[in-house]
């Protein structure tokens, strides 16, 4: 039983994990910028845009493999993260909003980098 609760705890220690920082893909055009003061900012293929971000288990409710969302220009996406590795995994769940707007294609399936 102990073994169990330890595994919980650690489980949702990952989901609420502070993700502040420079995130960058493999071939480094995309980039996520998490400031600690909620600020966002994001670059993809040379646009770049800039909003709000908050993290929380229910910040995309119902949609609960969501941890972060981000409110940008006339969009807002939901974003699931994982860390592998030395790798960070960002998987869009969910974007509402303009599709042709700047925010649209920083909401994708990325394989980043810490910096």
């Amino acid at each position: 039983m102990r073994v169990l609760y330890v595994i919980l705890a650690v489980a949702s220690g990952a989901i609420s994990a502070d993700i502040t920082g420079t995130y960058r893909s493999v071939s480094p055009s995309t980039m996520h910028d998490f400031d600690i003061e909620n600020m966002y900012s994001g670059r993809v293929n040379g646009n770049s845009i800039e909003g709000v971000w908050e993290q929380g288990p229910r910040v995309c409710e119902p949609f609960q493999e969501a941890s972060i969302k981000i409110y940008a220009g006339a969009g807002q996406c939901c974003l699931a993260m994982k860390r592998l590795g030395n790798r960070y995994i960002f998987s869009k769940v969910i974007f509402s909003g303009d599709h042709k707007g700047e925010l649209y294609p920083l909401c994708t399936h990325s394989v980043m980098e810490k910096m």
